[in-house]
């Protein structure tokens, strides 16, 4: 099995139930208010330690009684917190999220401890990147620690994927540094400084746009369309699971996290997507970021009942 380095974000999520997501200037009342443990970096992390396969993690927290608990939180999903450090008198980062009730949702995110990161600091991580064969990561890192990071993995022959959320126009440079590339429908087009559409036609095109920048692998997460996967010499549509959809918030996570643990497997980018497709249809089941993310017992039951229909 491939080893998985990831580095990222660990956050509290705060979510507010509505009934309707409200318009500019409009104050809706919850129907219900929860705490839960996210950060994109610490979602995908857990979604990879939910498949039984080991991982790295680096990454940075407050020195408040959140940082603690998101800390307690990765230990108990039996990630290794050893490259996870306490960054003195700053906050943990806090994600506020709003679910409506067709499973929409807003989210807004402050990044605390994440904004800590800086690029010389990524010398101190040469020896685990060098011990690792795929390296994962988002954009709710300082741009200039991710981007190096992801230069120096590429130096040292890795595997380099990246999720571009939160989304920002990248360089050519910055989009050659990712083996595999996978933004939303939304990011996509934030990623090429192009203007964001619903349309597929459109996105697609974006897609063919970003491969031939990167010229290696480019996945765009569609929602309850699917995917789309736009290779140096393939274009595939995915279709979607489809579920009753509760909550959206970890379900790119969980895809991203699943189709890695099945890369460090070996499996074919087909299988990889195939099987993340079927994880994160699972998430959008529960309420909650990491708390939706299933187990593999929990997916492999899925795919067989799935495939009995």
């Amino acid at each position: 099995m491939k080893k998985i380095l990831t580095f990222g974000s660990i956050h509290i999520d705060l979510v507010y139930s509505v009934k309707e997501l409200p318009l500019k200037g409009q104050t809706v009342v919850s129907k219900k208010f929860e705490t839960f443990f996210g950060g994109k970096g610490a979602n995908q992390a857990v979604a990879i330690r939910r498949m039984g396969t080991d991982l790295t993690m680096i990454g940075k927290v407050g020195d408040d009684a959140n940082g603690d608990k998101a800390i307690e939180n990765l230990i108990t999903n039996q990630i290794n917190v050893d490259l996870i450090s306490k960054v003195k008198g700053v906050a943990t980062g806090v994600g506020w999220v709003v679910v409506d009730e067709h499973a929409n949702n807003i989210l807004i995110t402050d990044l605390g401890a994440d904004k800590e990161f800086k690029a010389q600091e990524v010398q101190n991580y040469l020896k685990e990147i060098e011990k690792s064969d795929l390296v994962l990561t988002q954009l709710e890192t300082t741009r200039e620690f991710t981007f190096e990071f992801l230069k120096q993995a590429k130096k040292l022959g890795k595997t380099t994927i990246l999720n571009p959320g939160p989304a920002i126009k990248l360089t050519p440079e910055e989009i050659k540094s990712c083996d595999f590339i996978i933004p939303n429908e939304t990011e996509i087009a934030i990623v090429l400084g192009e203007e964001v559409s619903d349309d597929f036609e459109t996105i697609k095109n974006q897609a063919i746009r970003l491969q031939k920048i990167s010229n290696k692998h480019v996945i765009v997460t569609l929602g309850e369309n699917g995917s789309l996967y736009v290779g140096p010499d393939t274009i595939k549509k995915f279709n979607a699971v489809k579920v009753n959809a509760i909550d959206p918030t970890a379900a790119g996570d969980t895809f991203i996290g699943v189709f890695t643990h099945m890369l460090a497997h070996e499996k074919s980018i087909q299988e990889a997507i195939e099987f993340a497709t079927y994880a994160s249809a699972l998430t959008v089941t529960e309420a909650g970021a990491q708390s939706s993310i299933p187990t593999l017992e929990l997916v492999n039951m899925f795919v067989q009942n799935h495939n009995k229909i």
